[in-house]
């Protein structure tokens, strides 16, 4: 063990070969060990994610935590809405590697998820997934991409990039693209529109579809 998290034994990706002056990496999935890691890493995450209370915190990553245990896309979506709409709330800003922060990290706080391992930074070809959530029972991968952008190309590009990104899977894989729009301005008085929007798509890999997959209905 070292510090607050301790190395998931047998799961690891060797690392990648240099791609011009990029360093060389490897994913090493990491878990929380016990309840005073997971209780530190949410205070840790409340304060950094713009100073939120660890209770909220606490409950918007048990919700992701279901979601993952269940292996429901529908609640995922669901609570990743909620991370960002709490972000706003936060006023935290707009930047990427805060909602990244907050979805890593806060399912590492969660703990056991019962067969799930979360890999951040998940690196193949040279180039890393977001987030990567390999599953035992039943056998399946999830590959989230998220950014940020005011254009439908944004998301397009996310979903493009994580069905390159589970190309070397097997079974079942499923492709998360997550497209965060800021607004230019908060919100004026007795305007109730959300300060951010997020637009979500799930594609599932099949052989027998066009293409090779195919766009699960929207929630």
């Amino acid at each position: 063990q070292t510090g607050l998290l301790t190395r998931v034994p047998g799961l690891h990706t060797p690392p990648a070969a240099a791609v011009g002056d990029a360093p060389i990496t490897a994913a090493i999935p990491c878990a929380a060990p016990n309840e005073f890691a997971r209780t530190t890493l949410r205070k840790i995450l409340a304060g950094a994610l713009g100073g939120f209370d660890t209770s909220s915190a606490g409950m918007l990553w048990s919700q992701l935590a279901a979601a993952v245990q269940a292996q429901d896309t529908t609640a995922f979506t669901a609570a990743c809405k909620t991370l960002v709409n709490t972000l706003a709330d936060a006023e935290a800003g707009d930047r990427e590697g805060l909602f990244h922060a907050g979805l890593h990290l806060g399912l590492l706080s969660a703990g056991n998820l019962h067969g799930a391992t979360i890999i951040p930074e998940y690196t193949m070809q040279g180039r890393a997934a977001d987030l990567v959530i390999k599953f035992s029972a039943p056998e399946a991968v999830w590959i989230i991409e998220a950014g940020i952008g005011k254009s439908g190309a944004t998301l397009a590009k996310k979903v493009a990039q994580g069905k390159t990104y589970g190309a070397p899977f097997t079974g079942d894989v499923l492709v998360c693209g997550l497209r965060v729009q800021s607004a230019s301005k908060r919100a004026r008085k007795g305007d109730n529109r959300p300060a951010v929007e997020m637009t979500v798509e799930w594609h599932r890999r099949d052989a027998s579809k066009p293409h090779g997959w195919y766009e699960l209905p929207a929630a």
